[in-house]
């Protein structure tokens, strides 16, 4: 059974996370590498500079979430991490974390969602 779950890597790390991998592009600010317990940084699934900087707006969600699945998808670097992940999560509960406190609007959410499905 596949257990991925999602997470503020600024929330307090619990037994039950398994295992921790931040994607985000640029380490969390104020984040302490101690206290974040983090067992992979995967910086390269975080949304690119572009997207994040340019394209980002709550209230265009829904297209955000088009282009970051398009970013994911057609870069074959980022494509083997999901499958990395989607393996990982078979074997075992695997936790995303993401810099923001947005429980709903955040990518890691749509990581989930996109390994969730299947990759395309």
């Amino acid at each position: 059974m596949t257990m991925i779950k999602t997470k503020s890597v600024y929330t307090k790390p619990s037994q039950d996370d398994g295992s921790r991998y931040l994607i985000e592009l640029f380490w969390p600010e104020g984040l302490h590498t101690r206290y974040a317990k983090v067992d992979e940084w995967y910086n390269q699934l975080g949304p690119s500079y572009d997207l994040q900087r340019f394209e980002f707006n709550i209230g265009n969600w829904d297209d955000y979430k088009a282009k970051y699945r398009a970013e994911l998808i057609a870069d074959k670097e980022k494509h083997a991490l999901l499958q990395q992940l989607a393996a990982q999560a078979r074997n075992g509960t695997i936790t995303l974390l993401y810099g923001t406190t947005d429980d709903e609007r955040n990518h890691a959410n749509i990581v989930k969602e996109l390994i969730s499905k299947g990759l395309s």
